[in-house]
C-alpha cells in the first residue's frame, strides 16, 4: 500500500501601490487567493481622483478604474500586481457676460473652463462715452478695478458693469444774446 498526501500552499499576492501628485493610495501588501483586498485612493486639497493606472493586463481585476475605492479579484492575477491611482485638478465653468458699453478681455460674452489653481486675468474696457463700473459675482478687495486676476477654485457668473458717462454743460449769455440747453448730459 502506497500513501500519498498532498500539500498545497496558497499563492501569495503582493499589491503594490503608488499615487501621482495630488492624493495617496492605501490597500498595499501581501495577501492570499481567498482575500478581496481593497484599494483606496484619496486626493488631497485642490485636486480630485482621476483613475487607477497599471499594466492593462491586470487593470480588470480591479472592479472599476474610475472609482477611488474599488475591490482586487486576485482570481488568475500574476503574484505580483502593481497600481498607481492618477489624481487630477478639478475644473470649473467661469461665465462672464457684460453689460451694454464695453467689453472683457475684447468680448461681451466669455466662457471659459479652467483648472484649479490656474490665474485667469479679466480686463474690462469700455466703449466710447461709457466708462466701467463694477465686477459683480468676484470676492475682491476692489470690484471697482477694472482689471481683475483671480485665482480659479470654484465656478463662477461674472458681469461687468459699464455706464454711461455723463457730462455737465454750462452756458455763459453774452451780452445782446440768448442761450439754452444747460444741464447734465
Amino acid at each position: 500500500d502506497i500513501s500519498l498526501k498532498a500539500h498545497f500552499i496558497p499563492v501569495s499576492y503582493s499589491i503594490s501601490l503608488t499615487s501621482g501628485t495630488g492624493g495617496s493610495a492605501t490597500g498595499s501588501g501581501q495577501f492570499s487567493v481567498t482575500d478581496t483586498p481593497s484599494l483606496t485612493a484619496t486626493a488631497t486639497s485642490g485636486w480630485e481622483f482621476s483613475h487607477w493606472d497599471g499594466n492593462k493586463t491586470i487593470l480588470p481585476l480591479l472592479s472599476s478604474t474610475t472609482s477611488p475605492n474599488v475591490f482586487v479579484n486576485l482570481a488568475g492575477a500574476p503574484p505580483l500586481l502593481n497600481f498607481q491611482a492618477v489624481f487630477k485638478r478639478p475644473e470649473f465653468d467661469i461665465n462672464i457676460e457684460t453689460s451694454s458699453g464695453g467689453k472683457v478681455n475684447g468680448q461681451n460674452s466669455l466662457s471659459y473652463r479652467i483648472e484649479s489653481g490656474k490665474e485667469l486675468t479679466l480686463s474690462a474696457v469700455s466703449d466710447t462715452g461709457w466708462e466701467f463700473s463694477r465686477w459683480f459675482g468676484i470676492d475682491t478687495a476692489s470690484p471697482t478695478n477694472p482689471i481683475q486676476s483671480i485665482t480659479i477654485n470654484n465656478g463662477l457668473n461674472l458681469t461687468a458693469e459699464f455706464i454711461k458717462k455723463s457730462f455737465q454743460l454750462s452756458i455763459n449769455q453774452s451780452p445782446n444774446g440768448e442761450t439754452n440747453g444747460e444741464g447734465t448730459y
